[in-house]
């Protein structure tokens, strides 16, 4: 068997005495990424910095990378695979640290090359748990495939864009920094107007048989009944769905956000005998009884979709079952249910509408320190709509439901006058321009408790009749699409959710923004009209410190002596819009005697102003093996080239002994033995063992069907049986004997130990 798998130039090897390196990694579950929404912000890229996972993929590929600019063979074919094996790994989990690894290896032969890739921009939006999480995953349609997008900064395109960029491509993913520039080479198409055709698909888990309606209950709750009447009222009867429903279909169970790929969709027309041509639009309706909770997901406007060789131009969206009998809000004005109010959303995302969100300033309506809301507008079925319904009038501008004839463009000071935003005539929003810029950061509405915003009239919240509805649209600085934030304009409490039955800006108050040039002034309102002023100056240059800083809640970050680590920081450009954008550095001072920064020492980044634009840096370090045991403080400093101006982050580590191996038991053993790995330096009783991958030298694919456990007595796992060894080609071949070489790695560090594998005892024949 041995002489099968021996390496030459194109084979593995395992010399006479077999020498394989099983890679335990003890991980952590990771959260659940959220690229702003975004990719790129805070609110969306949910990862903490000590988790253990990421970091043993990151010192793993550190430590191959090092061996290499140490002298190893750049033709090794098998510490590459192993890199690209592990970056592929990090891509999905820390883009800024794939970057950082791949930046610093980019001139080195067979690893990852940074090339200009153009396509269409797909977003697949997933709402969770009563909207109160959320996660965009960012596609790239090419001439030749489908590419999933992991950007490293703030990445806002417009769904269905055609754009180009450099960037690295690993298999069927691409991981890029936007901050480096992006081309926009032709625009979203605006189709959320007319008649959008519909198909209605019924999807039910094949381990369930009961369904909670007809389909002829379906078509009326899509196309008759609550959510048809909303979508034609607020779009003025710019928009109208009609179409069909198929009958109850089962599919394995993926949860309530199911999306058919194009070869799922190819079976479901073939086995029902439909034309796709002859709709714009897929609803699946998703019974899963066991969820009990909404969900559900929708691409953000329209996808391309190729079937049986044919493109078709499609949204497609997912949502639960859950709640179609249960009564929401609104009941002593209409029925709205649960489900008729996710699917409305949903809706909202599939004509390309994002969330509607809130600007939280504490107790101020503006200030320095302001955070968005996710769906943190209430009043607005794309946030929570608990008080009324209509979307925003940035929204329906987007959409084409409000023409240039109903919104007023103010570009300069003076007095103006509004309409009721839900009459289907008259002069319904207004927006107000920023000086020397065409973009207009402040949209005004005039609500009434009319059609399905009649819960304004409910007696604690009648007072937001008499004033304006103020939402800052973000993203002024034009990164892609923008995003509208409710502005509360009468607070009274520093928590957001508990300070919103009243936020119109109402007669005789004032909202000045002195870092934009804009005044607002609400003069007088009636049931009909509503009187307001303005005042547009330029803005201000107003320069500040950069701010640098580490996702809140982030653990300290924990390094084994001897071992590599990394930090990850977030970077923002806070000078006034009028400042323009700056190049920023940012700098880690020297840490203890002999801690090693090496090429990623200095990072500099361009970035706009306003804190518009977020990036994300990584900076990985070696600790000597001589460092003891105890807390340490690495500082970082961050400097506006422009101005001058720099701040300082101070950020804590720890660092901890190596992880050690004081016995393998048993040490030898026929392969499928059970194994304990005692020691000291891993905690196996913190880790989720579900996570815990063992791997064979640097072999690229990771074995299956390994028995991990973490008990009392150590660290456990079973010898595996067979191996997947692959060179030009794979193949699965039993597990030869001889000697083993076992590595666990724990927090940047590795321990080694040895396990000798040798024939199984023979079987005595039974007289």
């Amino acid at each position: 068997m041995l002489h099968e798998i021996k390496r030459n130039s194109k084979r593995c090897y395992l010399g006479n005495i077999t020498v394989l390196a099983v890679l335990l990694s003890i991980l952590f579950l990771v959260e659940a990424l959220f690229p702003l929404s975004y990719a790129g912000s805070e609110e969306g890229f949910r990862r903490k910095i000590s988790d253990h996972k990421i970091h043993n993929y990151f010192a793993e590929v550190w430590k191959i990378r090092k061996e290499i600019a140490e002298g190893g063979d750049e033709e090794d074919k098998y510490r590459i695979s192993k890199r690209r094996s592990l970056m592929k790994e990090l891509m999905k989990h820390d883009p800024s640290l794939f970057f950082l690894l791949a930046e610093s290896g980019r001139n080195k032969a067979n690893f990852e090359r940074k090339e200009l890739i153009k396509g269409l921009v797909e977003i697949v939006h997933h709402d969770e748990i009563n909207f109160s999480k959320l996660r965009d995953e960012y596609f790239l349609h090419t001439k030749s495939k489908r590419f999933k997008l992991y950007p490293v900064s703030d990445f806002r395109p417009e769904a269905g864009s055609e754009i180009s960029f450099l960037g690295y491509t690993v298999g069927d993913n691409i991981v890029f920094n936007p901050a480096e520039g992006i081309s926009v080479l032709s625009g979203e198409r605006n189709e959320a107007l007319g008649e959008q055709r519909t198909l209605v698909i019924l999807l039910n888990p094949e381990t369930e048989s009961a369904e909670p309606f007809t389909e002829e209950e379906a078509h009326n709750i899509v196309f008759g009944s609550t959510v048809s009447k909303f979508m034609t009222e607020q779009s003025y009867g710019a928009v109208s769905f009609t179409g069909d429903v198929l009958p109850w279909t089962t599919f394995p169970a993926r949860g309530s956000c199911t999306l058919l790929t194009s070869a799922e969709l190819e079976g479901v027309i073939d086995s029902y005998n439909i034309d796709l041509s002859g709709y714009d639009r897929i609803i699946n309706l998703v019974h899963i009884p066991t969820l009990n909770f909404l969900g559900g997901c929708s691409t953000i406007g329209k996808s391309e979709y190729v079937i049986g060789g044919t493109s078709y131009r499609l949204s497609q969206a997912s949502v639960s079952t859950y709640g179609f009998d249960i009564p929401a809000r609104f009941l002593e004005f209409f029925r709205w249910t649960l489900l008729d109010g996710a699917l409305a959303h949903e809706l909202g995302h599939s004509l390309g509408l994002h969330h509607a969100n809130g600007w939280d300033c504490g107790g101020s309506s503006l200030g320095a320190v302001c955070a968005r809301e996710e769906y943190g507008n209430l009043f607005d079925v794309m946030g929570q709509a608990l008080y009324s319904s209509h979307t925003n009038a940035f929204y329906k501008q987007l959409l084409g439901w409000l023409p240039p004839s109903r919104i007023l463009s103010v570009t300069e000071s003076g007095r103006f006058a509004l309409q009721p935003f839900e009459r289907s005539d008259g002069v319904a929003a207004a927006r107000i321009k920023l000086a020397g810029s065409d973009a207009y950061p402040y949209y005004l509405e005039f609500r009434q408790n009319q059609g399905f915003d009649v819960g304004l009239g409910r007696s604690h919240l009648v007072s937001n009749l008499q004033g304006l509805m103020v939402n800052r649209i973000l993203d002024i600085s034009r990164l892609g699409w923008s995003v509208p934030a409710l502005i509360d304009a009468r607070p009274t409490s520093l928590t957001w959710a508990s300070d919103l039955f009243e936020v119109t800006l109402n007669a005789g108050q004032s909202l000045i923004d002195e870092r934009l040039g804009i005044e607002i002034e609400t003069v007088s309102s009636t049931l009909e009209i509503l009187i307001f002023e303005t005042k547009i100056s330029p803005p201000p240059c107003e320069r500040t410190p950069p701010t640098l800083f580490i996702l809140e809640g982030s653990a300290t970050p924990v390094i084994a002596s001897g071992g590599a680590g990394y930090v990850t920081l977030i970077l923002k450009n806070d000078d006034y819009f009028g400042c323009g954008p700056a190049a920023i550095t940012v700098t880690p001072a020297p840490g203890s005697a002999g801690w090693v920064w090496e090429e990623t020492r200095n990072q500099t980044v361009n970035l706009l102003p306003e804190g518009a634009q977020t990036a994300y840096l990584g900076f990985g370090l070696d600790i000597p093996p001589d460092t003891p045991p105890g807390s340490y403080n690495l500082a970082f400093e961050a400097r506006n080239e422009v101005s001058g101006l720099q701040s300082e982050l101070i950020l804590p580590i720890e660092i901890v002994s190596p992880p050690h191996i004081s016995e393998v038991l048993p040490h030898i053993g026929p392969a499928g033995t059970g194994v304990i790995i005692k020691g000291s330096g891993f905690d196996s009783q913190s880790t989720f063992v579900d996570m815990w991958k063992v791997n064979f030298g640097y072999l690229s694919d990771y074995l299956e069907g390994i028995d991990i456990s973490a008990t009392e007595e150590g660290i456990e796992f079973t010898v595996p049986e067979v191996i997947n060894v692959c060179a030009e080609i794979c193949e699965i071949i039993s597990l030869p004997l001889g000697r083993y070489e076992i590595i666990i790695t724990a927090n940047g560090a590795s321990a080694k130990g040895d396990f000798i594998v040798v024939p199984p005892a023979p079987v005595k024949s039974k007289k």
